[in-house]
């Protein structure tokens, strides 16, 4: 069959959800943006389409105040957008070519929606889950062959417009047809680098990199070297963008690391690393204090930015042994970040670093050698993994910096 994406579903509209439909209306794809209606609406609100589209109208306007911007152009995409609730406008499901679906990553409430999807979607259909973890093949249990031959995992990265990676998992019964198209169509009209993994655990570019940043998490605690030390080793010289380890980890979001980190340490009970996803007691009381990063600037995370009462712009940084932010000179060079400069290429440097630093040694050598022993856990072989790691991380990030400063 010759199969054509004319009109896009996204289900949620949170930031992942928002993100996807103003992702696909920027391609120029008619994108339907549902959400639930509010659980307290007045009697008078109930027969009231605004006051029922009042959470998807809020996702999207989240999306309209995004930086980096979410939108190519927010003139012309939101023309494309048509925003309803699952109340009334569940049946509008039945005209799109493929369906998003971004909710709650609860498995009995995305097993409920399937099983209403499957009433009303068209044949031919696709369904595709942005979960960040659950098993494809238990969201589609009790799903008819048809529906579980058009289903698999499409999981963006956030923000979604500039994350490079598109990890794609295809369920036992996916057809190979799907699989090829959404490959093509990710690429092509989407512009994403699409990574093939395996329906495990926090499939690729969380499972390595949640493991990376809880080694490093547990080489600090050991004190083999400061935070700000530590990003500064682990940016230019090793090809990363100046986020690093803890400047990422704030920016992902601090309670998703931990989040993730949980999920690993329940699932991955035959998981030679497994102790590695047992965060140490002062990332647990970061927890306990909301210190979730970015998204919370006033706690911070593993760094603390703001202004002094006099306007003055400061920056401090975790003190891993008391839990308190203190000052650090942000302008401190390291003799070894420095040595880095008289080499050419980021080869060079991190062959450099590693021969030099105990730090970076332990930790790039457990990275290397937990991403060797995943073949064939979570996908076929290193290039996939590698494919992910560089999309998910590097290059996603530095797009993000570096879009972010041309706005400045």
């Amino acid at each position: 069959m010759t199969r054509r994406i004319e009109k896009v579903a996204v289900i949620g509209s949170g930031i992942m959800g928002g993100g996807i439909a103003a992702l696909c209306a920027s391609a120029g794809i008619k994108t339907l943006l549902l959400d639930i209606a509010p659980f307290d609406l007045t009697d008078a609100e109930k027969n009231d389409k605004k006051a029922k589209n009042r959470i998807v109208q809020a996702g999207l306007d989240a999306q309209l105040k995004a930086k980096p911007a979410a939108f190519m152009n927010k003139n012309v995409d939101l023309t494309l957008i048509e925003l309803g609730n699952l109340t009334d406008d569940f049946d509008k499901l039945g005209d799109c070519d493929i369906i998003f679906e971004v909710i709650v990553e609860n498995l009995k409430i995305k097993q409920d929606l399937f099983a209403k999807l499957e009433k009303v979607m068209k044949p031919g259909a696709i369904i595709a889950s942005n979960t960040s973890g659950l098993p494809i093949s238990q969201m589609a249990e009790g799903r008819s062959k048809a529906f579980k031959e058009h289903f698999l995992i499409l999981h963006f990265f956030n923000p979604v417009r500039y994350m490079k990676i598109l990890e794609c998992i295809a369920g036992p019964e996916t057809s190979k047809e799907v699989c090829d198209f959404v490959s093509k169509w990710g690429e092509q009209t989407l512009g994403k680098g699409v990574v093939w993994g395996k329906d495990t655990p926090n499939f690729i570019g969380n499972r390595i990199g949640v493991e990376l940043i809880c080694e490093a998490f547990k080489l600090i605690e050991k004190g083999l070297i400061t935070i700000p030390e530590a990003d500064a080793l682990f940016g230019k010289p090793m090809g990363m963008p100046g986020t690093a380890i803890f400047g990422l980890a704030d920016f992902v979001g601090n309670d998703t690391i931990d989040h993730i980190a949980e999920n690993s340490y329940e699932l991955l009970t035959k998981d030679e690393y497994r102790e590695i996803y047992k965060t140490p007691k002062f990332f647990k009381d970061m927890m306990e204090k909301k210190m979730y990063g970015n998204k919370t600037k006033e706690a911070g995370g593993f760094y603390l930015s703001g202004k002094t009462p006099d306007g003055k712009k400061f920056k401090k940084v975790l003190d891993p042994k008391t839990g308190a932010h203190i000052d650090f000179d942000m302008k401190a060079t390291y003799p070894l970040v420095e040595a880095t400069k008289d080499f050419k290429t980021t080869g060079e440097k991190m062959k450099h670093v590693f021969k030099n630093n105990e730090f970076a040694r332990t930790l790039l050598s457990s990275m290397c050698v937990y991403s060797a022993n995943r073949i064939p856990e979570i996908a076929d072989t290193l290039v996939e993994i590698d494919n992910g790691m560089k999309m998910g991380l590097c290059m996603g990030i530095r797009t993000i910096r570096n879009v972010g400063q041309s706005r400045t």
